[in-house]
């Protein structure tokens, strides 16, 4: 799964040997043999991101067309376009997830049985090298955050983007020159999150390695 494993005390010493986007793009080819379904989650999730958009939008006609103008028949209207439009985020929203289960599990499954018989081909000298407990974390632990990370974190990460994306349309649309004063303290959000993410990623995989530690116990 991209680590050499060695006996290091009463732990296992992970090595990275393959890069990010290398292993990133082995999960994208068992994501790839479920194109349909992938298909109607990018849907989803753009449906959804484009709906919940639509709220803060109305909000804003609603107070400064119709209420400010005493339009009793336009607060009757946006009322129903509001009760349409949280109608169709739950709808996107139970798709979304029920879609993100779905290929979790599928992947879940497929990575394990691959994994399984790869641990079938290797020697028996392998085996009297490692810990059990260690090897079983990789195929249980492991996996099941891998997966997680490849679906409900792509899913989120693109919402996100779309979320993001039609923030500024929205904000230019609306006021160029403040737009641009607001977008003033992107650079620094970026450079937060550069530093605290390589903080967290080398906490996670400490927790990891404990975690086979434990298990190898």
């Amino acid at each position: 799964m991209g680590y050499h494993m060695h006996r290091y005390g009463d732990t296992d010493d992970y090595e990275r040997t393959v890069p990010d986007r290398e292993l990133f793009m082995r999960m994208v080819r068992y994501i790839t043999k479920q194109k349909r379904k992938s298909l109607f989650l990018f849907i989803a999730v753009l449906g959804s991101t484009i709906i919940n958009l639509l709220p803060p939008y109305m909000f804003s006609l609603a107070i400064d067309k119709y209420i400010t103008n005493f339009d009793t028949a336009g607060l009757v209207f946006i009322s129903i376009a509001f009760v349409i439009v949280y109608a169709l985020v739950f709808v996107t929203q139970y798709a979304r997830r029920y879609l993100i289960n779905w290929l979790g599990s599928k992947l879940e499954y497929e990575v394990r049985m691959d994994l399984f018989r790869h641990f079938q081909e290797l020697s028996l000298g392998y085996y009297a090298k490692k810990e059990v407990g260690s090897l079983v974390s990789r195929g249980t632990n492991d996996i099941e955050k891998i997966t997680e990370l490849v679906t409900s974190g792509v899913a989120n990460v693109l919402a996100d983007v779309f979320t993001l994306v039609g923030i500024v349309v929205i904000m230019m649309s609306m006021s160029v020159r403040l737009s641009l004063i607001t977008f003033s303290i992107i650079p620094m959000m970026f450079i937060f999150l550069y530093i605290w993410g390589r903080r967290v990623r080398i906490v996670y995989r400490e927790t990891r390695k404990t975690i086979a530690s434990v298990s190898a116990k």
